[in-house]
């Protein structure tokens, strides 16, 4: 199953230029939304539609995108999140809210494939860690499983 990428992108010629690039040249699968009210609905049902990585851009016409960014990070702080700049993002607040990083636009496409496949590595990596210290302590529980396959998230959720 290829991993989902969630895009959340005001400018639809953007985003769906940026959706096909993720889909073709990187083999992700992307979900696409223009504001922020939506990828916070999205994140935030039971089952969060596999999304294992967002790319967002704050300029949004139907919230604040920190704010956005913020309630997303309490939510979801395990996804990690690329940030697009416009220029008109305070880097280093958004570094302490806990993005994995912040890429300039207009995007490096080379660049933003190896910030994906970075911060896929190190979700996996931290989920790993964390499993292993559960493990040592005695807790073990279905969030210990480590995998994304549809059919492992289905038994999971048999499982609870």
């Amino acid at each position: 199953m290829r991993a989902k990428i969630l895009l959340v992108m005001q400018d639809f010629a953007e985003r769906a230029a940026l959706a096909e690039v993720i889909a073709r040249q990187f083999g992700f699968a992307a979900v696409q939304t223009a504001g922020g009210n939506a990828a916070l609905q999205l994140v935030s049902a039971p089952q969060p539609s596999g999304v294992r990585l967002v790319v967002m851009d704050l300029a949004m016409q139907d919230a604040d995108g920190m704010a956005v960014l913020v309630n997303f990070r309490q939510k979801q702080p395990n996804i990690p999140v690329i940030l697009l700049n416009g220029g008109d993002v305070d880097i280093a607040q958004a570094l302490r809210i806990g993005v994995f990083d912040v890429l300039d636009k207009p995007v490096d496409i080379g660049r933003l494939q190896l910030l994906i496949n970075n911060a896929l590595k190190m979700s996996l990596l931290e989920k790993e860690y964390s499993r292993l210290v559960r493990q040592e302590t005695g807790i073990f529980t279905f969030e210990n499983v480590v995998g994304f396959d549809q059919g492992l998230a289905d038994a999971v959720r048999i499982g609870h």
